[in-house]
């Protein structure tokens, strides 16, 4: 089969519908949705904005904390004072005879 052939056998073959593109990777600027999610971070709690969640569709069981996908599954972790560096720890210095 020549090449002249086999590209008119190609040509001839069903064409492919355009496909359309959806490019989400940039951040969507204009046309925000409504009912998004609050601020920056906080620090301190409080809570968070609208979410987009339904209300037919919220987890129920009232204001409890934000779930965090299990990163405090035992508990939240004990955090040392500032400033305080020799807390629990003593040093017991030895002085030998000479």
């Amino acid at each position: 089969m020549a090449s002249s052939e086999l590209l008119q056998q190609i040509q001839a073959g069903k064409r492919l519908k355009k496909a359309q593109t959806n490019d989400r990777s940039a951040p969507a600027v204009d046309g925000a949705k409504a009912g998004g999610g609050g601020a920056g971070p906080r620090l301190g709690g409080g809570g968070g904005g609208g979410g987009g969640i339904p209300a037919s569709r919220a987890p129920s069981g009232g204001a409890g904390p934000p779930q965090l996908g299990g990163l405090f599954a035992g508990g939240m972790p004990k955090l040392k004072p500032a400033g305080h560096h020799n807390l629990g720890t003593q040093r017991h210095i030895v002085k030998f005879a000479s």
